[in-house]
């Protein structure tokens, strides 16, 4: 739009239907905020023209001895959270290249393996409060070597302290 309410064309292609159904209204409008909308349609309509073409990304392909792997790593986790678990003990113990292993994980748990882990350590770590278990107990059979660093993990993770959940029946 130029300041005399006239236009100027910046491109030479052909003009879409649409385009043209833009400007046509355009033209026809008097109230300011109609004509705001109508410049920000035909701009929009215009740079749909411009974006690139979205780049086919190749869906990674994933070997059932891959998808093997990553189950078995998840099942590590399961039965070894007591332990100092990294991923490169994972990566290790199950033959997975660390990229893999959480381009992996994504894929088949739609999530990393670090949240996974967390996830998997407070939900044994309520199970074992609620039959009972001492916090300092519950956080030491699920990884946590320190009771105040798993007080702060729990309390971050489920929003209320762990000693609550033994008296309170959370």
């Amino acid at each position: 739009m130029l300041p005399e309410g006239g236009a100027r064309q910046l491109a030479h292609a052909a003009t879409t239907a649409a385009s043209a159904l833009q400007a046509r209204s355009l033209l026809r409008a008097t109230d300011p905020l109609a004509v705001h909308i109508g410049v920000l349609s035909l701009l929009a309509e215009q740079l749909r023209g411009l974006r690139p073409l979205p780049a086919c990304a190749p869906v990674p392909r994933w070997s059932e001895a891959d998808i093997a792997k990553l189950e078995r790593a998840h099942a590590l986790m399961q039965a070894e959270m007591a332990q100092t678990l990294t991923l490169d003990y994972l990566c290790a113990q199950v033959g997975l290249s660390l990229f893999k292993l959480k381009q992996g994980w994504r894929y088949r748990y739609s999530d990393s393996p670090q949240r996974t882990l967390l996830a998997l350590r407070m939900q044994r770590a309520k199970l074992l409060l609620e039959n009972g278990c001492q916090v300092a107990q519950a956080g030491w059979q699920t990884g946590y070597r320190h009771p105040a660093n798993f007080s702060a993990a729990f309390s971050r993770y489920f929003g209320y302290a762990p000693k609550s959940v033994g008296r309170a029946g959370v």
